[in-house]
């Protein structure tokens, strides 16, 4: 006899809809718990949580509310529409939001290694100081980029093989993409200056 399983519930299709369309527009529960509160629907981030985990069911009236904070139609809070034209535009809302986020962590981490690199070349014999268990101790001040290369990489291999490595891999040949799209992006965060020596100093070469 042929086993059956219950379908999917309305409660528990609009549940995971909604986690799903709430995590693309960069919105925690907490802060989509807000925003509903602000337009009159009085709620908490427990109680987003058991809506997206099918636990609490959820009225017309806060549904509606929901699709127009979130800027979608019903039929996709329902699960109903998730077609390859819908997930691609939620995919393209999500990379807009993280690259933004991206600037200014890439700012503050240039900002840091550039503020370093000014106190060794003030005070080059300070050098012994900057030092790492894994890559070791920095020998001179000239070698302070590759040795924080060399860091960086340690510090993000794990990070790299758990999220990042198996779809890069899945198309071996976007590898060099990648990586090109995440070092202009990170030139675009550098002084306009610092651009335009550094493409003065590539033609030179």
């Amino acid at each position: 006899m042929q086993q059956s399983f219950p379908a999917p519930s309305i409660d528990s299709n609009f549940g995971r809809a909604l986690a799903t369309i709430r995590d693309a527009r960069n919105l925690s529960q907490r802060a989509f718990a807000d925003r509903l509160s602000e337009r009159g629907v009085v709620m908490d981030a427990s109680a987003v949580s058991r809506i997206e985990q099918g636990k609490r069911p959820v009225r017309l009236s806060e549904a509606v509310v929901m699709a127009d904070i979130l800027d979608v139609g019903m039929n996709q809070l329902l699960g109903i529409a998730r077609t390859p034209e819908s997930e691609l535009v939620l995919a393209q809302r999500k990379l807009s939001a993280v690259t933004d986020d991206a600037r200014g962590p890439i700012v503050q981490l240039i900002n840091s290694a550039l503020e370093v690199r000014d106190l060794l070349h003030e005070y080059p014999h300070l050098v012994h100081l900057v030092k790492d268990p894994v890559v070791g101790d920095l020998s001179s001040f000239d070698e302070f980029f590759d040795w924080l290369k060399q860091r960086m990489t340690q510090d993000s291999l794990e990070l790299l093989m758990a999220r990042v490595y198996p779809e890069v891999m899945a198309f071996p040949g976007q590898i060099d993409a990648v990586i090109d799209l995440v070092a202009h992006l990170a030139r675009t965060m550098l002084p306009v200056e610092l651009q335009e020596s550094h493409v003065e100093h590539s033609k030179e070469a």
